[in-house]
């Protein structure tokens, strides 16, 4: 339904055991319409790009979440060490 900050979310949303892991995928052209349409209306007074998902849906758009099977299909590689053990892990 959306993506929230923990200080943003309700009690309710608290509970939620699904995290976003930050990627996305958008159709290039309709993307940059959508950045003008995002509000820094949260307790940060930040730009969220999570909170294209919200805007998406108002405007009925199709919108979609991965779920992983696995969360090391989510880890990202920043180090020779986080190569090496995410080959480990998917037997490269």
């Amino acid at each position: 339904m959306r993506i929230v900050e923990h200080k943003d979310a309700t009690s309710g949303e608290r509970k939620i055991r699904e995290v976003n892991t930050g990627t996305f995928a958008f159709r290039i052209p309709p993307f940059f319409k959508l950045l003008t349409q995002i509000k820094n209306w949260n307790t940060q007074k930040e730009y969220y790009l999570t909170d294209a998902v919200s805007v998406l849906r108002q405007q009925r758009k199709k919108v979609a979440a991965l779920l992983l099977k696995n969360l090391i299909e989510a880890q990202e590689v920043n180090s020779r060490e986080d190569l090496e053990r995410l080959e480990r892990a998917f037997g490269v």
